[in-house]
């Protein structure tokens, strides 16, 4: 990762988020392609193919989203503060206390 600190929860939190956006695009494509293979023999083979575009739009869009989201806080996490990198002075005193 080229040197680049991160904070371990926020990027925790972002990976974990990105995750289930995935599987809820994925869910969303799947049930655009079953509209769109509905049988011919269907009554309504245009509302559900109406549908399914709806849908595989708003896997697309839904997709964007949670890519520019992720994004977003992965620039997050990457904030460490000076404080946050630096050992605590008093955790090293206590360990040379130990000793």
């Amino acid at each position: 990762m080229n040197g680049t600190k991160y904070d371990s929860e926020m990027r925790s939190k972002a990976l974990k988020a990105a995750a289930l956006r995935g599987v809820v695009i994925l869910y969303l494509a799947f049930l655009s392609f079953k509209m769109w293979s509905v049988d011919s023999s269907e009554k309504n083979v245009w509302i559900f193919r109406i549908f399914g575009t709806v849908f595989l739009a708003g896997a697309v869009g839904f997709g964007i989203y949670a890519w520019k989201s992720f994004r977003a806080a992965d620039e997050e996490s990457k904030k460490i503060t000076a404080e946050e990198e630096a050992p605590d002075a008093d955790d090293e005193l206590a360990e040379a206390q130990e000793q």
